[in-house]
């Protein structure tokens, strides 16, 4: 007995998803957006508990996460690396001889939402920048704690009885 594909394939249209998650795989591009548009997840489970979906929110929860992850490994990543990103001088403020040349850098805020825009993470260079720290910041905060430490040791000198 041999079967007409267009037939098996017909058959196979009309099936519809019984799995939540294939049920669930539709909607999660509208679920996103209103996630996006800061609707709360838990708003987005009442209203599919109301048309009929038996889950916890913990469950809702754990398939936008799965969404999400699959979603970003389907994202092409950009092959070129790029420059570190930075800002000119806001309106209203002119440079001063010192600064002519220098470009204000992005905030980390800023530079993570840029990131999450793109949905790349921050190439090798922003990394790097990210890191490194402010070299006066840093010796400030090396002269506090070298000076607890000579505070430390009169203290200790203090508290032994002399011999």
């Amino acid at each position: 007995m041999q079967t007409d594909p267009s037939e098996a394939l017909q058959a196979i249209r009309q099936l519809e998803p019984i799995t939540l998650a294939g049920r669930l795989r539709p909607l999660m591009p509208e679920i996103e957006r209103k996630l996006a548009d800061g609707v709360r997840l838990a708003a987005i489970h009442r209203a599919l508990v109301g048309v009929g979906f038996d889950m916890t929110l913990q469950t809702l929860s754990a398939y936008v996460s799965r969404h999400r992850k699959r979603a970003a490994k389907t994202v092409p990543r950009s092959t070129t690396p790029t420059a570190a990103p930075v800002a000119a001088a806001p309106a209203g403020i002119a440079p001063s001889a010192g600064n002519q040349d220098r470009a204000l850098p992005i905030t980390r805020s800023a530079l993570v939402a840029a990131s999450a825009r793109r949905h790349e993470p921050p190439s090798p260079q922003e990394q790097l920048r990210l890191l490194r720290s402010d070299p006066d910041e840093e010796a400030v905060e090396m002269d506090g704690y070298d000076r607890m430490g000579k505070e430390m040791a009169r203290r200790e000198r203090k508290a032994k009885p002399n011999s």
